[in-house]
């Protein structure tokens, strides 16, 4: 008699429980108090009752004043520049000029900033309500043929006096030419015109852009300010480091959990466990304990933009290579390596902030490879300083590493700017690093044939003395060294 469909459920089943118990589980893992376990590394005062001046204490993102005052100082520089305007590609630009985020996509978006009067937003349709939400004047297309060909042709669907007219099938329009000639409606005062960036144009076969743009304004010349608008971020202000801050502060308590439940559940979960208690403490502490949960019942938008929070985790051979690209699910074990990264972001604010764990016993070689990389991160973060090479800070983190004889153990720069971008702690970057500028902190070290690495990371402000660790997550063997 051949098997039955009720004969291969249970084999099926049988299977699965198989595959659960080689992972260690048998569900999921219970809920236990991690009082006791995190009351070691408590932060005091407690992040409910910290103050991020000049931030608001409820502010999850940067007030609209802030932005608008960026707004101002582009306006300034065109004028001072003889621009006429600028036309803002970049999704990182409408964010920190004009405060507005939204979501991208594939759908070409543009704002237009004249050298004087209030700005442009030449967007698709679906973003007309968050565009009129935040007050920015709009006009929309509907929709576009997306091949990779054509990306930006278009038939255009222009809303006007609130009525919605739906375009037919026909003949398409150069989506980029539609928005020139949007612009040239509103008006432009001169013969130089601004753009953030010289390769936005993703069509193969397409007219570059320039000859686009002479076709629409013949005698004026367009011109590429994105370098000078990339400069202006890399200073961050008082605003702006008191959101990295409290971003961090977040992360540093999802850091402490996750090493508390790790502690409390042992050999019992996986990576991927704590990775989601990470999320689920994380996202629950900053909605209920902080707040932004309130803020969020009217389900208006603008509230919560770019926020996560969460934990990475990877353990064992996971963490000895530099960039893996496995899923990470791996059954903690002891004698394993262990890299815990508590983040969040708050309307994009934030930064590095990783631990590199080891769960005891620990033997020789990994433990003069994590010796090593504490000694490492501690120097770059110290000497990541306002007026420093970032070359020579480079080469000196990785000399601590060569004179330790672990040089094989090397496999990258120990630093890149905040949210990798220039400048870098690299020997061949001859920037002098100035005040207020952010980097992260990460000189690892990695041995796939003893299926450990270190990386530990943090995000650093540089300051005239030295540079100053933001994250407040321990960095030492009492918090890195794990006895279960």
């Amino acid at each position: 008699m051949g098997a039955t469909r009720r004969d291969f459920v249970k084999t099926m089943a049988a299977g699965a429980a198989v595959g659960l118990a080689g992972c260690g589980r048998t569900g999921a893992p219970r809920e236990r108090d991690l009082s006791a376990a995190k009351k070691q590394f408590a932060i005091a005062p407690p992040i409910e009752e910290r103050q991020y001046p000049p931030l608001a204490d409820d502010a999850f993102r940067l007030p609209k004043s802030w932005h608008e005052a960026q707004m101002r100082r582009l306006q300034e520089y065109l004028k001072a520049e003889k621009l006429a305007g600028v036309l803002l590609d970049s999704v990182g630009n409408h964010s920190y000029f004009a405060g507005l985020y939204v979501s991208r996509t594939e759908r070409p978006a543009i704002i237009w900033v004249p050298a004087e009067g209030p700005p442009h937003f030449f967007s698709p349709a679906l973003d007309r309500d968050l565009v009129d939400t935040w007050g920015m004047a709009q006009t929309t297309y509907f929709d576009f043929k997306n091949t990779a060909a054509e990306a930006m042709a278009t038939i255009p669907h222009v809303y006007a006096d609130s009525e919605t007219v739906m375009p037919r099938h026909g003949p398409t329009r150069d989506l980029f030419e539609w928005m020139l000639e949007g612009v040239k409606k509103l008006g432009v005062e001169g013969d130089r015109v601004a753009v953030d960036s010289m390769s936005i144009d993703p069509r193969e076969d397409a007219s570059p852009r320039q000859q686009v743009f002479a076709k629409v304004f013949p005698g004026k010349q367009l011109v590429a300010i994105g370098g000078t608008l990339s400069e202006w971020k890399l200073v961050k202000d008082e605003y702006e480091i008191a959101l990295v801050q409290k971003a961090l502060d977040i992360a540093t308590e999802i850091a402490i959990h996750a090493r508390a439940y790790i502690v409390e559940h042992g050999t019992d979960i996986t990576d991927f466990d704590v990775r989601v208690e990470g999320q689920r403490f994380g996202t629950h502490m900053v909605m209920q304990t902080l707040g932004l949960g309130r803020q969020l019942e009217d389900g208006m938008p603008h509230k919560g933009v770019e926020f996560s929070a969460g934990v990475g985790c990877r353990a064992g051979m996971n963490t000895a290579w530099p960039h893996p690209n496995q899923f990470h699910y791996r059954r903690l074990a002891r004698g394993q390596a262990v890299q815990i990264q508590g983040s969040c972001n708050l309307a994009g604010y934030g930064g590095e902030g990783y631990r590199a764990c080891h769960i005891l016993p620990i033997d020789d070689l990994p433990r003069r490879l994590w010796e090593t990389n504490t000694e490492m991160v501690i120097y770059q973060a110290e000497h990541t300083r306002a007026g420093a090479i970032c070359g020579q800070v480079s080469e000196k983190t990785l000399d601590i590493a060569v004179k330790a004889g672990l040089t094989r153990y090397i496999y990258h720069r120990p630093a890149h700017g905040w949210k990798h971008t220039p400048p870098w702690i690299s020997q061949g970057d001859t920037t002098v690093i100035k005040e207020n500028m952010m980097f992260s902190n990460e000189p690892g070290l990695f041995a796939p044939e003893h299926q450990v690495g270190y990386n530990a990371s943090n995000n650093i402000l540089a300051k005239p003395e030295r540079g100053v660790r933001m994250n407040k997550t321990p960095l030492n063997k009492e918090f890195c060294w794990i006895e279960l």
